[in-house]
């Protein structure tokens, strides 16, 4: 089954393996349509699909057309990348121009410019047969981690009749036979059309919320590799909302460290140290229990977690439980970094 980055690369040597096990994968010719993000572009360009205007940046010169066409800010990604890595928000031509350099020196492929698209991530999964969609369901991540290009940590099933014809003009192009699933943005309103933006030829790094949605993929799959149909195509239960154990908190904290009013804080803890300095202890007291931005954030920044944390706290877990130790020295990690350093630390930067 597909899983991680081997997909194309046991695609591409299937015939190898069929003499002595059944490949649940799409074929290389599907794959290589929509994978990756250059093949991508040009494919949905082809298809004339709604999708914010792409260009596959080979070469200098192809960079500098995607610079005249675009205006920015404008996104720029590797061709080959998993987890938001290497995903950037640019905004001048100079800027570009050093991002697809370090692109081209670091990634495969001929790195991606695309048009920023507003709204938020929506994610539409499906299973599918010689191009016809059978299964499928959709979610959008209320929180993320890290907050920008970050996988879902907190998500919520939704309803997938938006994506749907996209989708199957896309699917049915490639001749899609297997599982994948495609980002799109959209800002959630009915006159607006949500907008594609990459297909995963594998499971999603949410397939445990799919699947808690009732959707269990991996089963549908195993059922169509082995027996050539699915006996029963669940509905998802719209709604359903799951959280990942541990990541969930971290991103509360990183959304609670980003609402808080950075220049008030600076401008009122000058204030307060002043008043301490010339010997005013009792006004420093007061104006640090009367003003939230006043003593390094600490009493704003708690109460924005504790928003966060009730807003998420009823939600179901998905997979490992809370309480597992690796998961708390994770959480302290990233912690200390945050205390000490004020910033994450450098292996959970994109």
């Amino acid at each position: 089954m597909p899983i991680f980055n081997e997909t194309q690369l046991i695609a591409e040597h299937a015939d190898r393996f069929s003499p002595l096990i059944k490949v649940a994968l799409p074929r290389k010719t599907s794959i290589d349509a929509v994978h990756p993000k250059d093949a991508f572009a040009r494919t949905v360009n082809r298809l004339d699909l709604p999708a914010p205007k792409s260009f596959a940046c080979d070469t200098q010169e192809d960079l500098d057309d995607a610079a005249n066409a675009l205006s920015f800010p404008c996104i720029i990604k590797p061709a080959d990348g998993v987890g938001g890595r290497g995903i950037s928000k640019v905004d001048s031509v100079e800027e570009l121009g050093r991002h697809w350099q370090t692109l081209k020196d670091e990634f495969p492929g001929a790195p991606v410019v695309q048009a920023l698209s507003e709204g938020d991530d929506y994610c539409y999964c499906f299973l599918a047969q010689d191009g016809e969609i059978v299964a499928d369901m959709a979610y959008r991540n209320l929180m993320s981690y890290p907050a920008e290009y970050g996988a879902g940590v907190v998500r919520q099933t939704i309803d997938h009749a938006p994506f749907q014809e996209a989708a199957r003009t896309l699917v049915g192009d490639a001749g899609w036979t297997g599982v994948g699933q495609i980002d799109f943005m959209w800002t959630g309103k009915p006159d607006e059309t949500p907008q594609m933006i990459e297909l995963n030829p594998r499971f999603w790094a949410n397939l445990d919320h799919s699947i808690s949605s009732g959707v269990d993929f991996p089963w549908m799959l195993y059922e169509q590799t082995v027996s050539g149909t699915v006996s029963d195509m669940p509905r998802p239960e719209i709604g359903h909302q799951s959280k990942l154990p541990g990541l969930w908190l971290l991103a509360a904290l990183e959304k609670a460290k980003s609402d808080t009013n950075a220049a008030a804080l600076s401008e009122n803890n000058a204030a307060l140290l002043e008043k301490l300095k010339s010997g005013n202890i009792a006004d420093a007291l007061k104006a640090f229990a009367s003003n939230p931005n006043t003593g390094l954030g600490l009493r704003q920044s708690f109460q924005a977690l504790k928003k966060h944390l009730a807003d998420v706290e009823a939600v179901e877990t998905a997979g490992l439980e809370d309480d597992d130790p690796l998961i708390g020295l994770g959480i302290l990690f990233v912690l200390g970094s945050l205390l000490e350093h004020g910033e994450l630390p450098p292996e959970l930067k994109a």
